[in-house]
């Protein structure tokens, strides 16, 4: 049995300061951490599923295979085609003369300030055409401040966008030609064809090596090309799709079961973990995001095994999609995601049932459904209003029906409740109600009407 306090403590609702985004489909939104008995957490917040297609292995295919159907575009995983990265070589270019002008702009502000910057002597009678005044010492050094400055923006551009590295010793091998990488997809430069791997078949060993797709256009600005899966993986034919972390080390990290869980042959539903999110959360992989579709009830618990960054929450596998009931198309791209999820992110490998249980022991317990059904609805709202950024306060919503005298609760509070009780949320008063169904109707001997 778990320990609990001799006096349950509350659950207490804390905003994170920061806002969040799902995709392109809702922006500001709130997530809302909460700590109740036992120093239990959880991380929730409202809005539709933003779908993934990383480590699934139909998910990328070579563009001259039109007898394969991907789930996924090439584009997100990082290709770019030549009139792509043609756009983004003029930027560059751009911005590398921009850099080349500053550098010699301060090299001659350097220059000038090493002479001295203040008037010469007189050299007798004045000109006709009054001259201009050296710029002062003072004057010279605030420009240099100015310059130097916007030296390291530009710096700090090519770096983040560009791949340029201050040491040249350090830049990709295609730097300043290619202006893109693979992500989504495995990729290896030329020379680790040679890399083997015995794969045991029937008690056979065979010998394998990664093999490259070497076309031209899938070299990236590291000279790497994508890798094509064999016969013995779950998508011959298809680019292998990897993810951030190793799931299976049985095999090699360019096959494409090494980012499959166990020995599945899917990657089954899964969540990205953003890094802003982690942050405000403590939820880390492999802890348990449970998410509640508001308009059918259905609820599914998933581990969060990809990563990312940024200020974003619900990206998650497109098969958490379809098992809580989306429309799925072959391009994942068009499936239907429109509907709303409440999501609880449970941290340190705790599980739905364990932090429920702990919460339904709060004093306070009875908001709980309340606190979440106002975090929804601020959501609920904007989607019904055809709006990107959720403009309401929740947690302010939620006060203010407290100091009103508790009128109406948000409609969504049925469902949401009816969610939390069948995965161990069983407050005291809901426990009493379940064992002497007739003290509601004055027939028990606990209540007299």
């Amino acid at each position: 049995m778990p320990h609990y306090d001799a006096f349950p403590q509350e659950i207490t609702p804390k905003a994170a300061s920061h806002k969040f985004e799902c995709g392109d489909n809702f922006s500001n939104l709130t997530v809302v951490n909460f700590t109740g008995p036992d120093g239990a957490k959880l991380s929730a917040f409202c809005c539709n599923m933003n779908i993934d297609a990383d480590g699934e292995p139909q998910a990328y295919k070579p563009l001259a295979r039109v007898d394969l159907q991907s789930r996924d575009n090439l584009g997100n995983a990082g290709w770019k085609s030549k009139d792509d990265n043609d756009i983004l070589k003029g930027k560059w270019e751009d911005a590398v003369k921009l850099l080349e002008d500053l550098e010699k702009e301060e090299a001659d502000l350097v220059a000038k300030k090493a002479a001295g910057s203040q008037p010469g002597p007189s050299t007798g009678a004045p000109t006709a055409t009054p001259q201009k005044s050296a710029p002062s010492l003072d004057e010279v050094e605030k420009k240099i401040k100015e310059v130097e400055k916007k030296i390291r923006q530009v710096k700090a551009d090519l770096k983040t966008h560009y791949y340029w590295s201050e040491k040249e010793s350090d830049r990709p091998v295609n730097y300043g030609r290619l202006f893109w990488h693979w992500y989504g997809v495995k990729s290896l430069p030329k020379k680790d064809e040679k890399l083997t791997w015995w794969e045991t078949v029937a008690d056979k060993r065979i010998l394998r090596n990664p093999v490259l797709d070497g076309a031209d256009i899938y070299e990236d600005v590291y000279g790497t090309f994508p890798v094509v899966q064999s016969q013995f993986e779950p998508g011959q034919g298809f680019f292998v799709s990897q993810m951030p972390h190793v799931a299976n080390r049985h095999y090699p990290a360019w096959d494409q079961r090494y980012f499959l869980p166990g020995s599945q042959l899917t990657q089954g539903p899964y969540a990205a973990l953003a890094s802003g999110f982690a942050l405000v959360s403590g939820v880390d992989l492999g802890d348990t995001l449970f998410a509640l579709r508001l308009d059918t009830a259905q609820t599914l618990a998933f581990p969060y095994r990809d990563s990312g960054l940024g200020w974003k929450v619900a990206e998650c596998g497109y098969e958490a999609l379809a098992a809580l009931g989306g429309v799925l198309t072959q391009n994942i791209n068009f499936s239907r995601n429109d509907f709303l999820l409440l999501y609880l992110a449970f941290p340190k490998r705790q599980t739905p049932e364990t932090i429920l249980t702990k919460f339904a022991t709060a004093t306070n317990a009875g908001d709980f459904p309340v606190m979440l059904a106002f975090l929804a609805q601020a959501t609920i709202d904007a989607k019904s209003q055809s709006k990107k950024s959720v403009a309401s306060d929740p947690l302010h919503s939620y006060q203010l029906w407290k100091k009103n005298g508790t009128p109406p609760r948000p409609t969504i509070y049925d469902t949401i409740e009816t969610a939390l009780s069948n995965n161990g949320f069983t407050p005291a008063a809901q426990r009493y109600v379940r064992n002497h169904p007739d003290a509601l109707v004055g027939g028990g001997p606990y209540l007299k009407l």
